[in-house]
């Protein structure tokens, strides 16, 4: 996603996973100047991961609340909006397989966002499945990817303006935002960290020259 508000910090790591969400997290200091106070910080990881544990959602699940935890203790202030994980597009075991562990993921952040109030669900995966038949919307993504992981201009603009309007909605009282979550004075900014999809040099980065997103 390309720059399109200054207050708005892109960390997006390629490849990155909620396992390694520090390097996300020291890319958006390098970018935070003059001590800015964290507002809000956007997680929308977690596909690398579910390829990595093909087997193992509640290693994912673990990641995730590992990663919810390291973001919590950098921006104890901050309200933390999480993304929900994207289906694959496709028919084999594989994919079915990837998507059956997204799923479980997704329901157990659905459930962790409801408890604490420090954490919204951004729910991105719904942009991209048919609420009359449940099936997936085929056109928001790239009819040339056999993987079926990646969107195309389209989707990755549904999904932009999804986070975007997570982002400008007034930030929620964080009371609970330095509590661990549990496992199965400056100017203000946002950082959103992400893996940026294969449409980013055709859609727009939510990012600011020499700000962090997460």
């Amino acid at each position: 996603m390309s720059v399109l508000d200054k207050d708005v910090v892109n960390a997006s790591v390629s490849g990155a996973t909620l396992s390694n969400i520090g390097q996300t997290i020291d890319k958006a200091h390098e970018s935070l100047k003059n001590d800015a106070q964290v507002e809000k910080v956007v997680i929308c990881l977690g596909t690398n991961d579910v390829s990595q544990n093909k087997s193992d959602p509640e290693q994912v699940i673990l990641n995730l609340t590992s990663a919810i935890n390291e973001t919590k203790k950098e921006f104890p202030v901050a309200e933390i909006g999480l993304c929900g994980i994207i289906p694959r597009k496709g028919r084999s075991e594989r994919v079915k397989n990837f998507n059956g562990i997204t799923e479980s993921v997704n329901k157990f952040a659905r459930k962790l966002c409801s408890r604490d109030e420090g954490c919204t669900y951004i729910d991105t995966p719904s942009l991209f499945v048919n609420a009359d038949n449940g099936h997936l919307v085929v056109a928001l993504y790239d009819p040339n990817d056999p993987s079926g992981l990646h969107i195309n201009q389209e989707g990755a603009s549904k999904l932009y303006s999804k986070i975007l309007s997570f982002i400008k909605t007034p930030q929620q009282s964080c009371h609970s935002t330095t509590d661990d979550v549990g496992t199965p004075k400056g100017r203000k900014r946002n950082i959103s960290q992400s893996t940026p999809p294969s449409t980013e040099k055709q859609a727009p980065k939510m990012s600011k020259p020499g700000t962090p997103e997460t």
